[in-house]
């Protein structure tokens, strides 16, 4: 339907071939005319003050002499010209463009007369009272311009370097009248050398602009067909026709994602094809040093990377196209898109914006200062992987998201419609809490390696805990319509359940300090950054109250009900009680952001997660919880550390840790709604 569409094709295809490369070429030839007409442009300008007939004098002979130099300090000879002009009003003539500048000498530093603008420069070597070096009164010549104008502040520039080049002649002559035969230039040669490769430092240009350039590609490119795909459908009626059969929603949108990417890749391969040919035809100046080596390698990783950007944006194209009811509603949608999607990729043009920093969390912008990086040459393995998963995220999100939307649309007869799609509510919510807890993991992330505004330990206990931890659970059972005591598991225990926690919560401290020292073996911790961390998690001046408040029963609270609590509750019907263990454990190691502490607080969180699975309630982990953390403060306190125990006392806690969960095992009532079999299991899932 799309090649049939002449104005589709015409719109997509040809005028952007044709359009695009113009609008660059026209764009080049303004900026080179703009600029020609600044280099041989004549500068008005008019001298005041009573030092006038001295600055007059200064800057005819730097005129006759042939000193002027362009703000780069080129030579600037040929071109430009100064007249002198009268004026009654010289504030008044620069607002109004008569002037581009005007001139005031005094003989010494004094308030402007105008009272409001400022200067080009101020000269450093004056005192208050203009003297220089402490002979003679110097005058001081002040240049007044306006910034807010080409030729103004151009023709203020060139005049500021001729009274400074006027002022070196001026030195060397009178060291010479005074004896000093040497030239003084001689005295230090500087020089600059940019040890950055060719290769490097064409990669930081073209890394600015390529992710721009292909974003603006693959938009322009895909959106008619994307729009006509779902929404031009719509208005046809032959989308109804097409959900009813026996295909998937899922093949569906991969089908048309395909179709997306490839008229997207034709006619940014056309367009890029045309803009070589005006790069061929010099109509366009590039760097003459511009040359990026790329290797098959550098290639490959690159596409790579692109991959999640492309499908991220095809998929963002159908979502909309699937959101409108009709085309030109789609159409309206598109205009936000684009920018929303333009906008990120021009990262690299902000100077001080790195990959390793919270870009690496926003999609688009993290692939376009990862191909940056690429291009130069860094290769910060790490980061690339997190932008590569987190933008792959944002895709299957996008996906799932216009699979729900067709699988939500209104239809002749609606049998293969999920129902728990349509109705929402708790039914709805196994479907989404990963997703959920994935965006709030993300959210601690950028926080905790990216702002310096949360280093006390209330500033902390405040964000992780009352907020993001206990404002998650809060959001999602008011969200989900969930049961607050079903979600929390909130259920009375058995009493020999007690003395079990107060013996297994200390021994568990320790057993979690040996898993720490056998990571340590593999992933050895810098001492120092042991100290850090302690320092900040247990800091001085603290009342002991305070710290056990703040440290062990706060935490202890909120991220149970988090994480035994609204997590446990949405994952329980999908796994098998085993895996269900591993994956929340793992989920609370990985909550708690610093690498070293991922395996000792796994294990931490799979002995809890065990716990409230054979209790059925919350009440005994967050009992757990908040002792474990106690013993780690008191510990920290006297200055003492599990970690420093022998195998024989790890051995014993080993014990004490089995006999508890033996204990607990024995007046076990299990958490409801576990999948024990197979069969259960697969259903579940």
């Amino acid at each position: 339907m799309f090649l049939r569409d002449r104005r589709a094709v015409v719109l997509s295809i040809v005028l952007p071939v044709v359009v695009m490369p113009l609008l660059i070429f026209g764009s080049h030839w303004v900026h080179k005319r703009r600029a020609a007409e600044l280099e041989s442009a004549t500068h008005r300008y008019v001298v005041t003050g009573p030092e006038a007939a001295r600055a007059r004098s200064i800057i005819s002979e730097a005129i006759r002499q042939g000193w002027a130099a362009d703000s780069d300090g080129a030579d600037d000879k040929a071109g430009f010209r100064f007249e002198e002009i009268q004026v009654s009003n010289p504030l008044e003539s620069l607002s109004n463009e008569t002037l581009d500048f005007y001139i005031v000498a005094q003989p010494h530093v004094g308030s402007a007369p105008d009272g409001g603008a400022q200067p080009a420069e101020t000269d450093p070597e004056l005192d208050e009272k203009g003297i220089l070096n402490g002979r003679e009164k110097a005058p001081v010549i002040r240049v007044y311009f306006r910034g807010d104008h080409d030729s103004s502040r151009r023709g203020a520039f060139r005049v500021r370097n001729l009274l400074l080049r006027a002022r070196e002649e001026a030195r060397y002559a009178l060291l010479q009248e005074r004896g000093f035969s040497f030239d003084p230039k001689e005295l230090a040669a500087v020089a600059s050398q940019d040890l950055a490769t060719t290769d490097q430092a064409s990669g930081v240009f073209v890394g600015r602009f390529l992710t721009l350039f292909l974003v603006f590609f693959l938009m322009v490119g895909g959106a008619a067909v994307a729009i006509d795909s779902i929404a031009g459908e719509k208005e046809r009626g032959t989308l109804e026709t097409l959900l009813t059969t026996s295909i998937r929603r899922s093949d569906i949108i991969g089908a048309k994602m395909l179709l997306v990417l490839t008229v997207s890749f034709v006619i940014a391969g056309l367009q890029l094809i045309s803009l070589l040919v005006y790069l061929g035809l010099d109509l366009v100046d590039l760097p003459e040093d511009l040359a990026v080596s790329m290797s098959f390698g550098r290639a490959l990783l690159l596409i790579v990377l692109y991959l999640p950007l492309i499908c991220l944006a095809s998929g963002s194209l159908l979502l909309i196209s699937g959101l409108a009811k009709t085309y030109k509603e789609a159409q309206l949608y598109f205009t936000p898109l684009f920018f929303l999607f333009l906008l990120p990729s021009v990262a690299p043009l902000f100077p001080g914006l790195k990959l390793r920093s919270a870009m690496v969390l926003v999609p688009v912008s993290n692939i376009s200062l990862g191909v940056k990086e690429i291009l130069v040459g860094r290769y910060d393995w790490p980061m690339l992987l997190l932008a590569w998963l987190v933008t792959a995220a944002a895709a299957v999100y996008v996906g799932r998201k216009i699979v729900h939307t067709l699988a939500t649309e209104k239809l002749i007869t609606a049998s293969d419609v999920d129902a728990a799609e349509l109705r929402g509510g708790p039914a709805l919510f196994p479907r989404h809490v990963l997703r959920w807890f994935g965006v709030v993991w993300v959210i601690l992330l950028a926080v905790a390696t990216n702002s310096e505004s949360i280093q006390s330990l209330w500033t902390q206990v405040l964000f992780n805990v009352v907020l993001l931890f206990c404002g998650t659970s809060l959001f999602l059972i008011l969200r989900y319509k969930l049961p607050v005591r079903e979600a929390l598991a909130l259920r009375p225990v058995h009493p020999a359940v007690w003395p079990a926690v107060l013996l297994g919560a200390p021994a568990s401290l320790v057993v979690a300090h040996g898993v720490f020292q056998l990571a340590n073996l593999f992933l050895p911790v810098p001492q120092r950054l042991l100290e850090s961390f302690s320092q900040q998690v247990i800091p001085p001046g603290y009342p002991l109250w305070l710290l056990l408040l703040l440290v062990a029963v706060v935490p202890g609270i909120g991220e149970e009900l988090t994480f035994r609590g609204v997590l446990l509750y949405g994952l329980h019907r999908k796994y098998h009680p085993v895996v269900l263990t591993l994956v929340v454990g793992a989920i609370f190691g990985f909550f708690h952001v610093a690498l070293f502490r991922l395996f000792p607080t796994a294990f931490l969180g799979v002995v809890l997660t065990a716990l409230t699975l054979m209790t059925g309630s919350i009440f005994p982990a967050i009992v757990w919880h908040a002792l474990n953390n106690a013993t780690s403060v008191l510990l920290a306190i006297n200055q003492a550390s599990p970690g420093r125990l022998g195998r024989g006392e790890m051995l014993l806690s080993l014990f004490l840790l089995g006999i508890a969960f033996l204990v607990i095992w024995r007046v076990r009532t299990p958490y409801p709604g576990l999948k024990w079999n197979r069969r259960d299991y697969r259903k579940g899932r």
